[in-house]
């Protein structure tokens, strides 16, 4: 059977029960009116022996059409609530209200019969609310605020002292209802998700210190990061970025201070200024490279038929200081003069 199929059976199931009850209670009103025969005598007559039945079939009998009518709507939709949203407990809440309602008639009502299903609808009511109350889920809460808005009324019937209206059976019917639900208020509860265990973290004002105040010099916090499994670890304090205002203990003997540090400097034109000598370093040799591979490369002859070796402008102007200028070596060099070969050379 799918989820689909299986979910409308639910719904059928749990209909089926609050009808099957209110069918039963209409046929007893039929058979009283066809019959002329008063069923009274089966409610609950308290402090009395005889009484005790009526614990048993005091919801079964009504005093009217009208009284009839008024139980038959709210039995059906409260019913039907409590066996579709509370499927495991509700066979157990069931009977306590029953049985717990006729019983507290029994020992504290008036000595009059006691008849109609209202005690059992005002037990349903209150259980369904006051469990929105004690279990604080999304689904408990929702169908509490369903009830209040649909029967919200019943309240003033808790106080209605009319001549005829068992108002005993109301507040017996309350009394049940709010038990059960403080009784069974950690059954039958929505499976949880993971996002439902996670606390909020607390907030933390973040206050952050003026520019001319010197934090290398304030005592670090470490706050420590606690993981479920593991041991708590500080958390790595964050890097700072220098500032020429750093360790000053106001703006204004800053400021004083990089003024004076600008006038030094001026007063040293041939002092060059870098903010990072190895930049500068690196930047000329990198310059000095670029020329030596542009400028061209010139061959040298060696004596004894060899193969020749390539030299610079540089190095070929050292040898040019070094010998003698008007050797043959050195007009070779100056004009890349090769000899040619004579025939019969090998």
């Amino acid at each position: 059977m799918t989820t689909l199929a299986a979910e409308k059976q639910r719904l059928i199931d749990s209909f089926k029960i609050p009808l099957y009850f209110v069918a039963l209670i209409w046929a007893i009103k039929i058979f009283e009116t066809f019959s002329g025969i008063s069923l009274s005598f089966l409610g609950v007559l308290p402090k009395h022996i005889n009484g005790l039945l009526g614990i048993l079939t005091h919801p079964l009998v009504h005093g009217d059409w009208m009284h009839l009518f008024s139980n038959s709507a709210p039995m059906i939709v409260l019913g039907f609530l409590l066996l579709h949203s509370y499927q495991r407990i509700a066979w157990k809440v069931l009977p306590m209200i029953y049985f717990g309602t006729g019983i507290i008639i029994w020992l504290v009502a008036r000595e009059n019969y006691h008849i109609g299903a209202s005690g059992l609808i005002y037990g349903l009511a209150f259980f369904i609310a006051f469990s929105g109350f004690f279990r604080k889920d999304v689904k408990s809460v929702a169908l509490a605020l369903l009830v209040v808005f649909l029967y919200g009324g019943l309240v003033i019937g808790l106080f209605n002292f009319k001549p005829g209206v068992s108002f005993e059976g109301h507040i017996a019917g309350a009394i049940m209802g709010i038990i059960t639900a403080w009784r069974f208020k950690g059954k039958d509860m929505p499976e949880r998700f993971l996002w439902d265990d996670v606390e909020e973290e607390e907030a933390v004002d973040i206050v952050e210190e003026p520019f001319w105040v010197d934090r290398q010099s304030q005592p670090k916090v470490s706050r420590s990061i606690s993981i479920e499994g593991e041991e708590a670890r500080p958390k790595e304090p964050e890097s700072t970025i220098s500032s020429p205002f750093q360790g000053k203990s106001t703006a204004l003997d800053a400021l004083k201070d990089w003024e004076k540090t600008i006038e030094e400097r001026k007063n040293k034109p041939n002092q060059q200024i870098a903010m990072n000598d190895d930049e500068e370093t690196d930047k000329t040799e990198e310059k000095e490279q670029i020329e030596l591979k542009n400028k061209p490369s010139r061959q040298i002859p060696i004596s004894g038929g060899e193969e020749t070796e390539q030299e610079d402008d540089t190095t070929a102007g050292n040898k040019d200081k070094s010998t003698n200028s008007d050797s043959i070596y050195d007009w070779e060099v100056r004009f890349n003069y090769v000899p040619k070969k004579k025939k019969g050379d090998k």
